[in-house]
């Protein structure tokens, strides 16, 4: 969408209210989406029956798209990608929230370069805050082909 007053252009989530509740996924955005490789939420709009999600518009494409495009990256390149998702996920862990939904297709680069400082992670919908007595979550979610075996098994996971 194009913000009209500034020509700025954004990407704009649309949640079905009546599918699932958007609020912690808005909490954790708005709490921790001035992180450098986290999505940006600009914006939230309720029509009562969805929330828009207004973010920053992500020119660059999905990782997944790039991996089937490419094939094969290069070791420096891999581990660098690699390394900026491993210090986000670090940073998000510190902070009590785990995604639950890792994959590449949820990781976006800014723009056209490589540069794995220009890539967010982004659809928080099945992110957690909260934890159990023990530390580790309970509920099993996952999208089937990243899943680990202790989520499988229901062994709690963090």
């Amino acid at each position: 969408c194009v913000h009209k007053a500034t020509s700025t252009e954004y990407a704009v989530k649309i949640i079905d209210k009546s599918k699932r509740d958007p609020s912690e996924e808005i909490e954790i955005l708005l709490r921790y989406g001035q992180h450098p490789n986290i999505i940006t939420l600009k914006d939230v709009y309720d029509d009562g029956k969805h929330v828009y999600l207004v973010t920053e518009l992500m020119r660059g494409g999905e990782l997944l798209d790039r991996i089937l495009k490419q094939k094969c990256f290069s070791e420096r390149e891999a581990s660098s990608v690699l390394h900026t998702i491993c210090k986000t996920v670090e940073y998000l862990h510190s902070q009590g929230v785990v995604h639950r939904d890792l994959k590449p297709s949820n990781i976006l680069y800014v723009d056209e370069s490589s540069n794995p400082e220009c890539i967010r992670i982004c659809d928080f919908g099945f992110a957690k805050q909260l934890r159990a007595d023990n530390g580790l979550l309970m509920t099993p979610c996952y999208t089937a082909n990243f899943v680990a075996p202790e989520v499988l098994k229901r062994q709690g996971y963090d």
